[in-house]
């Protein structure tokens, strides 16, 4: 199988990619670094990659908290609340509508959570 790891280059995109890449073809993408990078913040870089990086079997989707805000509820304001969403959770939206096209016939998108499903 052909697997995209996006936070392929983080903590536990990088243990995943690890785990697979004996018995399928990994793709690492990242902010930084990897065999490709994306800003999952932009519609168009994510266009970009999944364009470069043609049909796939497998998404998975390990990007960190970067720009997540974390401060105590009292001290949020609704800019931190609406950039923490924007960090994670269109940002993993965005890449899966984005991926659809892309994904062979019976393949799979994986999202993963990180610390806030341990501390919200």
């Amino acid at each position: 199988m052909k697997v995209v790891i996006v936070g392929g280059t983080g903590l536990i995109g990088k243990a995943v990619a690890e785990r697979l890449q004996d018995r399928h073809d990994v793709i690492v993408v990242g902010h930084r670094g990897g065999d490709y990078r994306v800003d999952i913040h932009s519609a168009d870089s994510i266009k970009q990659l999944f364009t470069q990086i043609g049909h796939f079997d497998a998404l998975v989707v390990a990007t960190g908290q970067a720009s997540g805000r974390f401060k105590p509820l009292m001290e949020m304001t609704p800019q931190d609340y609406y950039d923490s969403l924007n960090s994670k959770l269109m940002g993993q939206v965005s890449l899966v509508l984005a991926a659809l096209p892309k994904i062979n016939d019976g393949g799979s998108c994986t999202l993963t959570s990180g610390i806030l499903n341990e501390d919200p």
